[in-house]
């Protein structure tokens, strides 16, 4: 019987744990499924061999980041003995686990798997309930401790705070050892914020034994009010379905829709500030009249040009040019263009970044050139035809200036020209980095920064090439082939700008981390605000439901301030079942009556959310 061939590709993707991206013309409608090779020991070495050679020719290596890692690209995969491991990988889930954990040996966030990366993606992962963030306040020390829970967890006793000591026995220093060899980073510190809270109480199946998975996780903690130590086993669920205590903190992303909507209107808002311009795309604009002061919250740098254009017409026409000004850049995206965003942020002139793309693989390289505009195609074929191993270093992907320009960039003619003090924080995009440097290097400028260093990991271009593989399949494998130059002549990619003041996000400061760089923001412009602190027991107080419910459920709490609030019922698996506020409350007691009418016999949970605090309490339904 002939299988349709769509519905073949289907259930070879199925089989292939939806990781590997099948050659359709390599698809036979008749094949039997219990035939299907997966390449022998000598093949898989061959295929090794091949993307090790391509790699070593093609890659733009940065020394300064390999020396901040403290190992470099050949040492990793002797390390991890790749070589034999592809040779041992006699199932396809063994090859991908052998493919990801080549493609990350190279340190480099950019790189991702094209047919293979839906493995790393949270929504493809199960989770544990609890979420574990970075203390570094000491870089040297591997330090994890318990940021948020579900209900469940604390009612065994896990508090907010606790530290993390081991995962099934592992110690957590080794484990994070173990778990960075399947994750994207550029610097040990992007790694330890960015990626391991994501998978420290994860599961995927692209993580190897080595890692201990089950249906269940151990975690050993030490609580933090009294020192002891106490194991806790939870299992792993669909993460889509827990119920947080808290709001997410690091998971702040506009681009990942983790927040609500109005989440940064509302954090600003706490402040004084009020939206007065937003494009949706490159920044929104708030302004304190009062205190005579202007924030810009920047989205991406893709843009950017119209939409600086539209910043300043809306600032010009609010009259704030001239206020001292607070960016924040903390969860900043990609792009190109940051230079338009820092011309309008610049009393003098400055230098920009440059790039350069490595073309020692003629052919590859003269291939992709083809895909270009004719100044970067010219750019790349006078390096390929001069035998360079590089091209010459020139202003960044040649977006703003010429071949053969000096990069300075002259002020805008309409821009702030107010104090200005940017926040930044490792996260965001790679162009994130390069607009860092560029207020870095350029002390002219004298723009103050506060918060931790970015990223790190900006670089030209990525370039790719469909690769078969042993068992048939085909995968787009790509290289980084080319620099990001400071404008002080360093590669960028591993060494980011240091802030001028530097915030280490700890588990002392995690809750408030954010308000407090806004804080230190107003502080060095010479304002005081009316917010010292933002804790839980500041904010919310007194919350209350009757439990269980039989009749009416009455619902009280307390605020120390106006803010806005949303009150949701949750069913015990976390799905929403009734809004019952959602808008601004003036500050004191507030009660809520409400009957249940739709809800069945069972467990519900109620959650209160004010600012940055969220608070649930677990009732019972008896009506």
């Amino acid at each position: 019987m002939k299988i349709n061939r769509l519905y073949f590709f289907l259930i070879l993707l199925i089989l292939n744990c939806n990781c590997l991206i099948i050659s359709a013309q390599q698809l036979q409608s008749e094949m039997d499924l219990s035939v299907y090779s997966k390449g022998t020991e000598n093949e898989r070495t061959d295929f090794y061999d091949e993307l090790y050679a391509k790699t070593m020719i093609r890659e733009a290596w940065s020394p300064v980041k390999w020396e901040a890692l403290g190992t470099d690209f050949e040492t990793e995969c002797s390390r991890l003995n790749l070589r034999q491991e592809f040779a041992d990988a006699d199932s396809d889930l063994k090859l991908l686990r052998a493919i990801h954990k080549f493609n990350y040996a190279r340190k480099d966030r950019h790189l991702r798997l094209k047919a293979t990366r839906e493995y790393m993606d949270e929504d493809r992962i199960d989770q544990a309930p609890i979420r574990f963030y970075p203390d570094l306040s000491d870089e040297t020390i591997v330090k994890f401790f318990v940021a948020n829970l579900s209900q469940h967890v604390q009612d065994l006793g896990v508090e907010r705070g606790d530290i993390l000591l081991s995962v099934n026995g592992i110690s957590i220093d080794k484990y994070i050892d173990l778990l960075s060899v399947y994750l994207r980073y550029s610097t040990y510190r992007h790694m330890l914020i960015m990626e391991a809270p994501k998978y420290i109480s994860a599961r995927s199946d692209i993580f190897g034994p080595e890692l201990q998975q089950s249906d269940k996780v151990l975690f050993t903690l030490k609580r933090n009010s009294n020192g002891e130590s106490y194991d806790i086993t939870l299992n792993y669920s669909n993460p889509g379905s827990i119920a947080w205590l808290y709001k997410p903190i690091l998971e702040r992303d506009r681009e990942d829709n983790l927040v609500d909507e109005l989440y940064y209107e509302k954090f600003y808002s706490q402040f004084g500030f009020e939206q007065i311009f937003d494009d949706h795309l490159n920044s929104a604009l708030y302004v304190n009249h009062n205190k005579k002061l202007a924030l810009i919250e920047w989205y991406h740098f893709e843009e950017t040009r119209e939409g600086v254009e539209d910043l300043i017409s809306a600032a010009q026409l609010n009259g704030v040019l001239g206020y001292d000004l607070i960016v924040d850049a903390t969860h900043s995206g990609g792009g190109g263009n940051s230079a338009l965003f820092l011309q309008v942020l610049s009393s003098t002139s400055f230098k920009t970044t440059f790039g350069n793309v490595r073309v020692t693989d003629n052919e590859f390289a003269q291939a992709n050139a083809q895909r270009y505009n004719s100044s970067v195609k010219k750019w790349i074929m006078d390096a390929i035809n001069s035998g360079q191993d590089y091209t010459d270093n020139e202003p960044f992907k040649l977006r703003l200036f010429p071949r053969g320009s000096n990069g300075i960039m002259k002020p805008a003619k309409s821009r702030f020209y107010g104090k200005i003090v940017v926040m930044f924080f490792t996260q965001g995009g790679s162009n994130l980095d390069q607009f860092a440097a560029m207020i870095a290097d350029n002390p002219q400028l004298n723009i103050h920064t506060i918060g931790m260093p970015t990223g790190g990991y900006s670089n030209t271009w990525e370039w790719g090439e469909d690769i078969e593989l042993p068992n048939g399949s085909t995968i787009e494998f790509e290289w980084d082939v080319g620099h990001t130059i400071r404008p002080n002549g360093e590669i960028l990619e591993g060494n980011p700008a240091i802030p001028q003041e530097i915030i280490p996000f700890t588990s002392d400061n995690y809750e408030t981390y954010f308000y407090d760089l806004i804080l230190k923001c107003f502080d060095y412009l010479g304002r005081t605000t009316d917010i010292q602190s933002v804790s839980s027991k500041d904010v919310i107080s007194d919350f209350k439901i009757n439990n269980p419910i039989s009749d009416l459920g009455l619902i009280s709490f307390s605020l120390e301030r106006n803010d806005y609030v949303d009150l949701k019922i949750f069913d015990i698996s976390g799905r929403e079942i009734a809004t019952l506020i959602q808008g601004n409350l003036t500050d004191g007691p507030h009660k809520i009556n409400w009957t249940p009418k739709e809800l069945s016999i069972g467990t519900y949970i109620v959650r209160l959310r004010s600012g940055n605090i969220i608070k649930t309490i677990k009732f019972i339904n008896c009506l």
